[in-house]
């Protein structure tokens, strides 16, 4: 019983920790302006709930896409990345229940309403 409980353990334990590499890769190329590679990444991690659940998830999500919409060759293959960096924004704010980065998300937020008009 007891090698059971730990063989459970071990794979719900590997099981979770592979979206995490996924959104540390994503912020990664992000930060190296790889946006398109870093979007399959984000997205990778978006079927982990692990992964959603935390704010810094669409923190990073709405980086991305804001990224791409800044760049004007990719803002035109992907028209619908502000809409998502908002939305993503939105999401992370909800989600950030001590306003740790409500100064980082509302100057996001400020550049994505800047591009929007």
């Amino acid at each position: 019983m007891k090698k059971l409980f730990f063989l459970m353990l071990t794979i719900g334990l590997a099981g979770s920790a592979f979206a995490q590499p996924d959104v540390t890769t994503a912020y990664n190329l992000n930060n190296q302006g790889k946006y398109v590679e870093a979007m399959e990444y984000i997205e990778k991690a978006a079927s982990d709930l692990k992964a959603t659940s935390k704010e810094k998830y669409w923190r990073y999500r709405g980086n991305i896409y804001l990224n791409i919409s800044l760049d004007e060759a990719l803002a035109a293959k992907f028209p619908d990345a502000l809409s998502m960096a908002v939305d993503s924004y939105l999401k992370s704010k909800m989600m950030d229940k001590y306003g740790d980065y409500a100064g980082e998300v509302q100057a996001s937020m400020s550049n994505a309403q800047q591009l929007a008009n």
